[in-house]
């Protein structure tokens, strides 16, 4: 069935075939030529239309190409806008990190400068109030010698001599000061409930004393005994004799800036 078919298309093209072939047979040769120019021209004007599109395919693959490149460029262009963006940014941290950290180190510092001016400011202060202690101790000083100076005085026109017990041989108390004045000659014996003075021929308890100077030695005599200072620097010895003679007591004394009981 498909061979009967087959045979019966390739039948019918053969004499469509045959018909074109008769009807260009009796066309006339002007028509023939006329006809093939046209089929010339048409070729003719086909190629330069291929040829025109060929040359508009190179105008548009190069259009591409240079597109292609620029892209390629701002591509690259910005994919290093990114990085020196990521980088400045990364600076920009940095930055900002090391600014906090200034910045703190300025608070610090500034701190310590506050701490510092406080304690200048107190040192300041401590230095004001020792320089009013030096004031005051240089003026109670002074204050103490031009005092000095006029009890040395005084007690230079007078003079005047103090002296501390230090020892007896009785072993009693020590509390037993004895003061010295020779322009007159006055003697003071010196305790916290008693003064006894003794000067020359006074009367004491009904006795007449006598006082004498001979040298370094201060006698103190009267009818019951005496009393003999014996100076040596700044020591004193008091020895004590009664009527007959014999000693009873012996005290030693040191030169002393005052009487503690006067």
């Amino acid at each position: 069935m498909k061979k009967i078919l087959l045979l019966s298309v390739l039948a019918i093209l053969a004499c469509s075939s045959d018909l074109f072939a008769q009807d260009y047979m009796k066309m006339r040769k002007k028509q023939l030529r006329i006809e093939y120019q046209k089929k010339v021209d048409s070729l003719n004007l086909l190629s330069k239309e291929v040829d025109s599109l060929r040359f508009q395919k190179v105008q548009i693959e190069s259009y591409l190409a240079d597109i292609k490149k620029e892209l390629i460029y701002k591509t690259n262009f910005v994919n290093n806008m990114n990085q020196e963006l990521v980088l400045s940014r990364d600076s920009l941290r940095i930055s900002v990190s090391k600014s906090n950290e200034l910045f703190n180190a300025n608070q610090k510092l500034k701190d310590s400068l506050s701490f510092k001016i406080f304690q200048n400011d107190s040192l300041f202060l401590t230095l004001d109030k020792i320089k009013s202690d030096l004031i005051f101790s240089r003026d109670s000083i002074s204050n103490y010698k031009a005092e000095k100076r006029i009890s040395e005085t005084y007690n230079n026109s007078k003079g005047l001599s103090h002296w501390r017990m230090i020892s007896n041989s009785e072993g009693g108390t020590n509390e037993f000061d004895v003061t010295i004045q020779n322009k007159p000659l006055e003697i003071s014996w010196c305790t916290p409930n008693n003064i006894i003075l003794f000067y020359d021929k006074a009367v004491i308890d009904g006795d007449r004393t006598r006082v004498k100077k001979k040298g370094n030695s201060i006698i103190i005599s009267f009818d019951g005994g005496s009393f003999r200072h014996l100076i040596k620097g700044d020591e004193m010895v008091l020895k004590v004799y009664d009527k007959k003679g014999d000693r009873t007591m012996t005290a030693t004394f040191n030169k002393a800036s005052e009487n503690r009981f006067e």
